[in-house]
């Protein structure tokens, strides 16, 4: 379960059936669990769980082997539509503005066979990304699309940055360039989209605006910040 205080509310990031990009939802009954109707917060975890518009799988990559850029850090977002688990990635070679469920949209119909992302093998390791010559794991690394950085905040709150460098972008050292999804406008953007507030690499380019550090800044600024609540273990 991902909330978001982006606009001082507390909510769940969604994918809403018939809905291509996530968003956020309360459904009105509280903070607990996504507001979601129940006698209990038991029997509301049940049933937000049932509905599972809510639930995103993350799946954590590498073996924190620290010559590796994972760093045990990197992990696929999944989310289950009804049509098996697909991986949350930015299409179109990284150019979309919101992320989405992977998808071969991009590639003209007569080129689907070209798609990496069209094997075959929703809901497995590695996105089911394939690429002749490369193992999956490097491959997905690689196009980083679906690759998110999950960087810890506040532990105690549960509260973590989600970061990609979908965009491609590199630094001078040739390193990508991370950026946070957030929630723009203030907080008040229906859709989260990948976001740097202008002042370096680090942190997504938060700047030091109470003078306490950047990820004071960041938690006090709310749009970037996603609470993280491991379902199974509750």
């Amino acid at each position: 379960m991902l909330e978001s205080e982006a606009d001082d509310n507390k909510s769940c990031v969604a994918l809403m059936k018939g809905e291509w990009y996530p968003s956020r939802i309360n459904f009105g009954n509280g903070d607990a669990f996504c507001g979601f109707p129940g006698v209990s917060e038991a029997a509301k975890k049940m049933a937000l769980m049932a509905d599972g518009q809510a639930l995103f799988e993350f799946r954590a990559l590498g073996d924190n082997d620290q010559t590796r850029k994972t760093a045990g850090d990197f992990y696929t977002i999944s989310f289950n539509d009804g049509d098996g688990s697909r991986c949350l990635f930015f299409g179109d070679s990284g150019k979309d503005i919101y992320p989405s469920l992977q998808n071969c949209n991009a590639y003209e119909i007569d080129d689907q066979g070209s798609c990496p992302w069209n094997n075959g093998a929703q809901g497995l390791d590695y996105c089911g990304f394939s690429k002749d010559g490369e193992t999956p794991q490097n491959a997905l690394e690689a196009n980083l699309q679906a690759i998110w950085r999950v960087t810890p905040l506040k532990l105690n709150e549960n509260k973590f940055i989600l970061q990609s460098a979908s965009k491609g972008h590199q630094g001078q050292d040739g390193s990508p360039i991370w950026e946070c999804l957030a929630f723009e406008e203030q907080g008040a953007a229906t859709n989260p989209s990948r976001y740097n507030w202008g002042n370096g690499d680090s942190w997504c380019g938060a700047g030091d605006w109470e003078g306490e550090g950047k990820v004071y800044g960041l938690l006090n600024n709310k749009q970037a910040v996603f609470i993280l609540t491991f379902m199974q273990g509750l």
